[in-house]
């Protein structure tokens, strides 16, 4: 198991570290950095959890959750108490989080990591942190910040509309995620990186495209950034864009 494999599935079990393998659980003891990240994100994740006790339940929520992972809803629902419908919710969150780190576990390095984050945003678990339709504008935006930015990008991917970024950690080091729309109604994603924080960065300018289950990926750099690419859409119209 690699650190980023670890981190994946540790991200997904931070309020049952009990759930992790065995394995993922002897590299905190063991990875100074790793250990530091898993205590970092525990103590967000419990002040979220705390944030939520007095947030009023949805309605329906428990038909919604049996709908998403495709159960028959029930003929008669009892009143659940509110602790139990948001450990539901939570629950849902950790199982969608955990296939997603399972479905990319046969992608190598950084790239594993980085598809399981914009799988995420996809599925709205890790929403949009600043949205606009203008790269400039999101561009002016992360600088602000002092996060990462997409200094140079193909011009058919530049002229693109955007629908927004978040910023994130892949491996541990600063990332930010771009969602361009690349025709009506599909979507890619754009993950940013310094070339240096990879191990096994990809070549200067001309992409490497790869495939991991329903995504296509092209993955290139650029000077001191190194870009990934992301779509479930279809192939053709990712390749496109660096025709």
């Amino acid at each position: 198991m690699t650190s980023e494999e670890a981190r994946l599935q540790l991200d997904a079990t931070t309020l049952r570290p009990q759930d992790a393998s065995e394995e993922a659980r002897a590299m905190v003891e063991n990875d100074a950095e790793l250990g530091a990240w898993v205590a970092a994100r525990t103590e967000f994740d419990e002040r979220v959890s705390a944030a939520m006790d007095d947030m009023p339940i949805p309605a329906h929520l428990h038909e919604k959750l049996l709908r998403m992972i495709g159960e028959q809803q029930p003929m008669k629902r009892k009143i659940m108490p509110r602790v139990v419908m948001w450990l539901a919710a939570a629950a849902m969150v950790v199982f969608m989080a955990g296939n997603l780190w399972m479905n990319n576990a046969k992608a190598k390095g950084w790239q594993s990591e980085a598809l399981a984050k914009v799988q995420l945003v996809q599925h709205g678990i890790s929403p949009i942190q600043h949205r606009s339709r203008d790269l400039e504008e999101l561009k002016k935006t992360l600088l602000a910040e002092g996060s990462l930015s997409p200094a140079s990008l193909p011009a058919s991917l530049a002229k693109l509309r955007t629908f927004g970024c978040r910023t994130i950690q892949v491996a541990g080091k600063q990332a930010t995620i771009v969602c361009f729309e690349i025709a009506p109604g599909k979507e890619a994603h754009l993950v940013v990186m310094n070339e240096a924080d990879l191990n096994g960065a990809p070549p200067q300018k001309s992409p490497v495209f790869s495939t991991q289950g329903s995504w296509t990926m092209a993955t290139w750099s650029n000077g001191p950034q190194s870009f990934m690419l992301a779509t479930s859409a279809d192939a053709a119209l990712l390749k496109s864009l660096f025709a």
